[in-house]
């Protein structure tokens, strides 16, 4: 029995995981609906611009209901409840490299067609060899000619 100076609320159920009612579900003019998800513990409601809000939700679901990265080249590699994995390579326009694999001695170089990093190596030359090494770049001289004119100087 409705109590006087007070309309009845109508509740609706939905026992599929993930549902959620749409604005022609629920009517906000002749009386308040709510409907709630039982399955996911979500109590929603339309507000009076006629978009559906979530009233209450149980605390134990932890679901994530969108998830963007934006242009950082990052995709969620998991379901989107509970934790999100990140997978991808994060462009060099949001701080990352732009880059996946590296053989040993490589170098990021800037790059400015399209404002990017290069993997590069350094190239031995005349008197100069390059040692790439795991983590490690060394370069040493491997000249062995006529040093009199450099004794000739610091004589």
């Amino acid at each position: 029995m409705a109590a006087t100076g007070f309309t009845p609320i109508k509740l609706y159920s939905s026992t599929t995981p993930s549902a959620v009612p749409l604005a022609g579900n629920l009517d906000n003019t002749n009386g308040a609906e709510l409907a709630i998800n039982i399955t996911d513990g979500k109590l929603f409601y339309k507000d009076n611009l006629g978009v559906i809000r979530i009233i209450a939700q149980t605390s134990s679901v932890a679901n994530v209901s969108s998830i963007s990265f934006g242009t950082t080249g990052l995709t969620p590699s998991t379901a989107t409840t509970g934790a999100v994995t990140v997978a991808g390579t994060l462009a060099v326009a949001n701080g990352g490299t732009g880059q996946t694999t590296y053989t040993n001695g490589q170098l990021l170089i800037g790059n400015t067609t399209g404002n990017t990093l290069t993997k590069a190596t350094l190239t031995a030359g005349t008197g100069i060899s390059i040692t790439n090494g795991s983590g490690s770049i060394t370069i040493a001289a491997t000249a062995s000619g006529d040093n009199s004119l450099l004794w000739y100087f610091m004589g």
